[in-house]
């Protein structure tokens, strides 16, 4: 569904010392590992996962607005591309379900 570099990517907004709730961590952790498996099936899960899309491309778009290494950019733009086509993937996705 989304690639190993992604995931990768994600895994990092898992980090505890981020969170004042140690929870929000393993919530983090669990949703990226049925995302892994393809397995988004709950409403919480798909909030948790929208929150961490919204966060992962804010870090995306910023991290590419401050570097000047035209590879790294074009990597970093790749990826904000893939996690953008899989947002739309699942907003379709909802839509049908409604």
């Amino acid at each position: 569904m989304l690639s190993e570099q992604l995931l990768n990517v994600m895994k990092m907004f898992c980090e505890p010392s981020l969170y004042q709730d140690f929870s929000t961590s393993t919530n983090i952790s669990s949703v990226i590992n049925q995302l892994s498996l393809g397995q988004l099936k709950t409403n919480r899960e798909k909030y948790v996962i929208s929150c961490l899309i919204t966060s992962v491309q804010e870090a995306l778009e910023s991290s590419i607005q401050k570097t000047n290494d035209s590879e790294v950019m074009s990597e970093l733009a790749k990826l904000n591309d893939e996690l953008k086509h899989f947002q739309s993937t699942l907003l379709s996705e909802e839509r049908e379900m409604h």
